[in-house]
């Protein structure tokens, strides 16, 4: 597909108050800002998540190393620094509902991708669980590029009920192929790209498009890992498609669940995986939780 079929398309958005607001509070604290605590906020704003890989991965280490996760972006570009940035760059705008409902999702597939990656990931030292949290979060990174870049359609898309549409609702690569000339697998594996992420990023990025050609060793274990979490995650109603998703004041609502019930599950499937043939896990029994 050419690239110009994507002009007009919204990539990055300042970072939204909220987690600005966060930010500002750990500077004034006084205390030396560690990454893994900076990448826990920021982790709430998807876009500015992405955009902090985006420069690690242009900067001079990230021409020679990938850096796929976001924690290892964040010492790249020093903490103090990307504080400083979030801090002076924040947005005012108040974000669409379905937009919040999109951030709220990629955050709890991170959580769930990042759980399931800890019991199961073959060799942490090489790929740590870093890496899948930050493919959990980008994974709804198409998503949220198409309902920040065309709101009005998208929510009203959202919105549609099995009853008043002819597609699956449960796959909506079709509709937005109709509506936008493209569709959120297509969106994300473009970023991706335009970003210089790690291939298996954009591998996952890319999920439900076309097969990758040429995907990196670790891309079908952290692809089967984003899959189930993302699986999970709308079991459990985190679906941004769905009006229970939006019912949500923000994302500090999900931790109840995200730490236990869910994650209970999650454990569960954890085990399952790590005895599961990698090739296919359509096997893989989820637990519906209520």
């Amino acid at each position: 597909m050419e690239p110009t079929l994507f002009t007009g398309l919204t990539l990055l958005r300042p970072p939204v108050e909220s987690v600005a607001e966060r930010v500002r509070n750990m500077i004034e604290t006084g205390l030396p800002l560690r990454a893994g605590a900076l990448a826990g906020v920021v982790s709430r704003d998807l876009f500015t998540a992405a955009g902090l890989l985006k420069r690690a991965n242009n900067s001079y280490y990230g021409l020679r190393n990938t850096v796929g996760s976001l924690t290892q972006a964040i010492e790249v570009l020093e903490p103090a620094s990307v504080a400083r940035m979030i801090v002076s760059t924040r947005t005012h705008v108040r974000e669409a509902e379905v937009v919040h409902a999109i951030r709220n999702e990629a955050y709890a597939t991170a959580r769930v991708a990042h759980r399931l990656a800890k019991g199961t990931w073959p060799d942490a030292a090489d790929s740590p669980p870093g890496t899948a949290f930050s493919a959990g979060l980008l994974f709804h990174y198409g998503t949220l590029v198409l309902a920040q870049s065309f709101p009005s359609q998208f929510a009203a898309m959202a919105d549609s009920s099995p009853q008043t549409i002819l597609f699956d609702s449960h796959d909506w690569r079709t509709p937005q192929q109709l509506l936008f000339g493209f569709d959120a697998s297509e969106t994300g594996a473009f970023a991706g790209l335009r970003f210089a992420l790690p291939s298996y990023v954009v591998d996952v990025m890319s999920l439900g498009g076309h097969p990758v050609a040429h995907p990196s060793t670790i891309t079908p274990f952290l692809q089967l890992l984003v899959s189930v979490a993302s699986n999970l995650v709308i079991e459990a109603g985190y679906a941004a498609t769905t009006s229970g998703s939006r019912d949500m004041e923000s994302a500090e609502a999900a931790r109840p669940l995200l730490g236990d019930e869910l994650m209970r599950t999650v454990d569960t499937v954890a085990a399952e995986l790590l005895h599961a043939p990698l090739p296919s896990f359509d096997s893989i029994t989820t637990q519906r939780v209520s």
